[in-house]
């Protein structure tokens, strides 16, 4: 079994992944949308191949967006996916914010 992360999203956060503006495998997108809210966030357990593609997904979305408020949001959501990526490939580090420790 491969190691999984959780990710938090808030529902506008959710809400711009699952609009159908940006490419993701349907089975993915349908359990992000169904995740229960919870404190006004969503927690989704992701393996590094979905974190892979989601970030893939995030990013060229952001890269591609015609609003500067949406491009801002779509990059913060892309930082946070990346922290978890390296999370998840370098275990033995801790990571606060840009600052490894």
């Amino acid at each position: 079994m491969s190691k999984t992360l959780k990710a938090r999203f808030t529902i506008e956060e959710r809400d711009l992944l699952v609009d159908g503006r940006m490419w993701m495998d349907p089975g993915f997108q349908e359990r992000i949308r169904k995740k229960r809210v919870r404190n006004g966030y969503i927690s989704v357990d992701l393996n590094e191949k979905e974190l892979t593609e989601l970030i893939g997904s995030v990013a060229a979305e952001a890269n591609h967006a015609s609003k500067r408020d949406l491009a801002a949001i779509l990059h913060e959501i892309c930082d946070q996916l990346e922290s978890l990526e390296d999370e998840l490939r370098n275990p033995d580090h801790h990571f606060f914010g840009a600052f490894r420790i």
